[in-house]
């Protein structure tokens, strides 16, 4: 079967089986012309319909975005970090910056888009918004995202067609939805042409930049201006998102609260500072938005419009966390805040948190702070309370029991994990170490070396070669 739809890029003769099912679930259990749909998008349909067409579940949108968004391809997941957005994120998110916005000619843009979580929302907002448009017209002249990963941007335009031609039997004739990395300003001008937006939202990659391609980091530091240091990518993404935004315009992002803090935010957090940027900032503390990983995040809500000061809200029970517009915000004064670090907390907190600094050594005061290990292959270099055998620990790996010198080998405490003293009194870990001080700084041990000092130590690792080949 030939494709009919007219647009080449979404022409796609080999989406993957998945995909395939979960569609036709879909729209059979939503009593769909699937076949009329699937033929835009598939040059042949590998799965029977006759599987789903008794007993089938009824799915909604947001189970489809979920089972798309979790369906990313593994080569992307390092790069994008990413992960699925909660709904009640996005729908808080879109609600203060799409659902609040009074511009009939709104433009709304996610420049990290994935599989479209963010834009199947505001599609549907800007319908409520504006009845008389058409979700088609919606699609074609407000909506636009941007990703790194092609199947991503396929399935997101696969998703505004779907609630498209769930509502009106039609299909849009174009997508503003683009593959390419967002922080490219070249590519950016070859496809935005300068474009301004209403609204900007999104859940940005977050990816510290020693975990990056060197491709990526070249790009960050020619141009963007707050990547200094141990940076992470969510930071540009900030940049980039007030780059975008129009004068009037608000940008609504969910990321890590580590920019309020750490070294590599503060010229973000002086730039935002300097120019009173910030409208709202949620932070969610230590309770975690995102099933299946620990990171401590916050939206952030901006805008270009002078203000003296932002409206914190903090996340404080389990209550608030699904209930965010409930809870009780206080003011925080631009001129109040210390840009090497903001301490986002009440007066009360404040006074403690004072005594505490005053009354005691700095952990900077006796001890040297650096960037912690990244080896990119754990699970190779670092020895999980190891055996000893005279001057080697032993490591077991892929079956297989190899010898490691004990002197190429460091103890190594991962803070993830602990949660006493006693941890740390009885931990065994160690990291192989394959370096050298020279002059007074670590450089590594040339091939040749390692192989006369530490022979049993370069078996091991020519024997892990594969998955070390793959860091690069």
């Amino acid at each position: 079967m030939e494709s009919a739809f007219p647009i080449e890029e979404l022409v796609v003769n080999s989406l993957t089986r998945f995909e395939q099912e979960i569609l036709i679930k879909y729209l059979i259990a939503k009593k769909l012309d699937f076949e009329r749909f699937l033929s835009k998008f598939y040059s042949q349909i590998e799965v029977s319909s006759l599987l789903f067409e008794k007993h089938t579940k009824s799915l909604d949108i947001w189970e489809l975005v979920k089972h798309f968004e979790r369906a990313v391809d593994d080569k992307f997941k390092k790069l994008k970090g990413t992960f699925y957005t909660p709904y009640f994120i996005v729908n808080y998110i879109n609600t203060r910056v799409i659902s609040e916005n009074l511009n009939r000619d709104i433009r709304v843009i996610d420049p990290a888009c994935g599989c479209g979580a963010f834009l199947i929302d505001t599609l549907l907002k800007l319908k409520q918004k504006f009845q008389k448009k058409s979700y088609k017209e919606l699609v074609e002249e407000n909506i636009f995202g941007i990703d790194i990963d092609p199947s991503a941007v396929r399935r997101a335009k696969i998703l505004l067609a779907l609630v498209v031609f769930e509502n009106e039997g039609e299909i849009p004739e174009k997508f503003n939805i683009y593959n390419g990395n967002s922080l490219d300003k070249d590519f950016l001008k070859r496809t935005l042409n300068d474009l301004k937006f209403s609204a900007v939202v999104g859940n940005p990659p977050y990816v510290r930049i020693q975990n990056l391609d060197e491709e990526t980091r070249t790009i960050m530091r020619k141009y963007w201006k707050f990547t200094s240091g141990d940076t992470d990518i969510f930071i540009p993404f900030i940049e980039l998102g007030i780059e975008l935004l129009s004068e009037n315009g608000q940008l609504g992002y969910i990321t890590p609260n580590s920019y309020f803090t750490t070294h590599a935010g503060k010229s973000l957090r002086k730039f935002l500072q300097l120019n009173k940027y910030i409208e709202e900032i949620v932070d969610f503390g230590h309770y975690q938005v995102f099933e299946g990983i620990t990171t401590y995040s916050a939206i952030t809500v901006i805008s270009k419009k002078p203000k003296s000061y932002f409206i914190l809200k903090k996340v404080k029970d389990e209550r608030d966390l699904k209930n965010l517009n409930d809870i009780e915000g206080e003011k925080v004064y631009f001129k109040d805040l210390n840009p090497e670090k903001w301490i986002l907390v009440s007066n009360k907190e404040k006074e403690i948190i004072s005594i505490i600094e005053n009354s005691y050594y700095r952990l900077k005061d006796i001890a040297d702070i650096r960037v912690g290990l990244a080896t990119l292959a754990d699970k190779v270099y670092i020895l999980e309370n190891p055996e000893e055998e005279g001057k080697y620990f032993i490591q077991y790996f892929r079956g297989q029991k190899f010898l490691i010198e004990k002197e190429i080998t460091k103890e190594i405490i991962k803070v993830s994990i602990l949660k006493s003293e006693k941890d740390i009194l009885e931990n065994k870990r160690r990291i192989i170490f394959p370096y050298k001080k020279v002059n007074g700084r670590y450089v590594i041990i040339s091939e040749e070396e390692l192989k006369k000092n530490f022979p049993e130590t370069y078996k091991y690792l020519l024997f892990c070669k594969d998955i070390l080949l793959k860091r690069v």
